[in-house]
């Protein structure tokens, strides 16, 4: 009987120290940390959310010019039959554009430029890119001018360190006109996330 005994406690002993003592079953791992990260979308562009008055300007006759660059393109603002308030004046490099007549009598003018398919990012956004965008009737003092050279910044919408990262820049008025100020940018960051 006390040979069993004694059997059976160098048995139990041994268990406890094989499984315990030496990082086995017993032993706490290292604890794990995780990296929350949602899964929104991003991608390179340069932004323009601007509120601005309107004066006494006849808005039928209004004009939209549009650089990045050197590239220049002047537009009719023809208002949409559908919408009277709004004009779209998206193209190729602007994924949002619209100028809008709000209740107020105020314009908002909303612009995403992006770069087109198949475009190398790095080289398509450099610091130091200029965008110029003119709100006016011909021949008369702008509405709204923007002339801007901008620096990029990287954004992460997805958290703190999660991919995909983009830069963005936020375009800003460059003059007060005769007929009003440009009354408010809508934000201050162009994804409305964490910059760095």
């Amino acid at each position: 009987m006390n040979h069993k005994r004694s059997i059976l406690g160098v048995f139990c002993v041994s268990f406890l120290l094989g499984c315990g003592a030496d990082g086995g079953v017993g032993t706490p791992s290292d604890p794990v940390i995780w990296k929350s990260c949602t899964l929104i979308g991003c991608e390179d562009s340069a932004s323009l959310d601007q509120t601005f008055s309107a004066g006494t300007a006849d808005l039928q006759k209004l004009e939209l010019l549009i650089c990045r660059k050197d590239q220049c393109e002047t537009l009719a603002v023809k208002w949409s039959a559908a919408q009277p308030n709004q004009y779209d004046c998206r193209g190729p490099g602007r994924r949002h554009c619209f100028l809008a007549q709000k209740k107020d009598g105020t314009l908002w003018l909303l612009m995403d430029f992006v770069a087109p398919p198949g475009e190398d990012l790095a080289r398509y956004f450099q610091d130091g890119d200029r965008y110029r965008v003119r709100v006016q009737e011909p021949g008369q003092t702008p509405l709204f001018a923007l002339d801007q050279s901008v620096k990029y910044h990287w954004f992460y919408p997805n958290g703190p360190d999660c991919d995909p990262g983009c830069r963005g820049a936020l375009l800003t008025p460059s003059i007060e006109t005769a007929r009003g100020p440009a009354l408010r940018p809508k934000s201050q960051d162009p994804s409305g996330c964490r910059s760095s």
